[in-house]
């Protein structure tokens, strides 16, 4: 059985960011179809999905950073040892 309700409608309930009414009609809509609820569950996973790869992309961003950091100070210390 179709619902009635298309991706956008849905991440905007994921997101609380529908009228009351279309909130109320949703979970209503969630106790009465399976098929719905599954769709709600693979919308929210492939969010998470996308969460995790920006996380581990910010931190490896974020670790080359620190790397460069560490070698700048490294180097620079090291040259200021050898000019004693």
């Amino acid at each position: 059985m179709k619902t009635p309700f298309n991706e956008t409608e849905l991440e905007a309930y994921l997101d609380e960011a529908l009228p009351a009414e279309a909130m109320s009609a949703i979970e209503n809509a969630l106790r009465q179809t399976p098929e719905l609820t599954r769709r709600l569950a693979a919308i929210n996973a492939r969010r998470d999905g996308q969460a995790n790869r920006s996380d581990l992309e910010e931190r490896q961003t974020g670790a080359e950073a620190s790397h460069k950091r560490r070698r700048k100070y490294f180097e620079s210390s090291a040259g200021y040892l050898r000019r004693r």
